[in-house]
């Protein structure tokens, strides 16, 4: 199966929120997510060049052991720019968290 660049389900709050609920009950973390930046983001899909429709995005544990995600651009063929740049350890939540959002709760 080859990528399309559409990959992935847009989805809503009603949907998403007791999606992110699930996983913190059910893992006990109280890691919920990363932020990462949009100018990061570009640098990494700019790196890729043409090559990539898509992302991937990792768990992982840095050097420290926490929780993190790394992501990497994707190709088509489904394998991954693991040679180009890739982004990792942005802003984790908590403590750099949405105070109103329904996500984080």
């Amino acid at each position: 199966m080859a990528f399309t660049g559409d990959e992935g389900e847009i989805i809503y709050q009603s949907t998403a929120v007791p999606m992110t609920r699930a996983y913190r009950d059910e893992k006990g973390t109280t890691f919920k997510g990363q932020f990462f930046g949009k100018n990061k983001l570009k640098e990494v899909l700019d790196d890729a060049g043409s090559e990539y429709v898509g992302i991937r995005i990792y768990n992982a544990l840095d050097e420290s052991g926490n929780t993190c995600f790394v992501i990497t651009a994707v190709k088509a063929d489904e394998n991954d720019l693991y040679e180009n740049k890739l982004l990792a350890n942005g802003p984790s939540c908590p403590p750099c968290c949405a105070p109103d959002s329904p996500l984080n709760e």
